[in-house]
């Protein structure tokens, strides 16, 4: 993984988009098997469908066994593009997530002695792990959970539309809801996770001085 000549205030202002550009070919080869996967998902139960239908009118069993392979073909073509989205976007959030903490630590090597008296060192020790962890994470899971949601739609309702518009029209009808009842949701959730953030530096920081004092915790009796 090479550097790239790009400005550092591109990565502070748009992280996202930073990491996007720095690493697409991992996140293009997540993105393509992600959107063959969706592809799959909604063409194996018309298949399944179509076995069925078949099998109560009585075709003949050659016909039943070219659906049936066909179906066969299908689940396993599935699993191989599930276990390339899965590759490929690992591979981002993890080459990510390396980018940024040897970022992060070459930064921490050229400061002064005197911002290390300020800052305790649990603190940091917190930034370069639990912090970066949960950037590793949106920019992971995040992203992935979001662009499947865009590419389900995409491919099932047409799908869905296609077998039964009357029914897709009633399934869908509270699905303007969604929306309202994910933002209250992520409101609560960016709440704790703030709270929880804030939380992380002080308790790595009591658990580096116990640890980094543990010959005066003995030698006072104050375990």
């Amino acid at each position: 993984m090479s550097e790239t000549n790009r400005p550092p205030e591109e990565l502070i202002r748009r992280p996202f988009r930073y990491y996007m550009r720095t690493y697409p070919r991992p996140l293009l080869v997540g993105m393509g098997f992600l959107l063959v996967t969706n592809i799959l998902d909604g063409l194996w139960p018309l298949l399944l469908k179509e076995g069925i239908d078949r099998i109560t009118a009585h075709v003949s069993m050659n016909e039943i066994g070219k659906t049936a392979l066909t179906f066969f073909f299908v689940m396993g073509s599935l699993s191989i593009s599930r276990y390339g989205w899965r590759m490929g976007f690992g591979r981002f959030h993890t080459y990510t997530a390396e980018h940024l903490r040897l970022k992060a630590f070459h930064h921490l090597t050229r400061l002064t002695p005197s911002y290390f008296l300020k800052k305790p060192v649990g603190e940091l020790m917190s930034l370069l792990t639990n912090d970066i962890q949960t950037f590793r994470t949106a920019i992971g899971s995040g992203l992935l959970v979001f662009t499947d949601g865009i590419l389900i739609l995409l491919v099932v309702v047409p799908v869905m539309l296609s077998l039964n518009p009357a029914w897709t029209v009633k399934a869908l009808a509270f699905l303007p809801l969604v929306p309202l009842l994910i933002w209250f949701v992520m409101k609560k959730i960016h709440v704790a996770s703030k709270n929880q953030q804030d939380s992380f530096p002080r308790v790595t920081a009591h658990s580096q001085e116990s640890v980094a004092g543990i010959r005066i915790v003995k030698g006072f009796a104050l375990e």
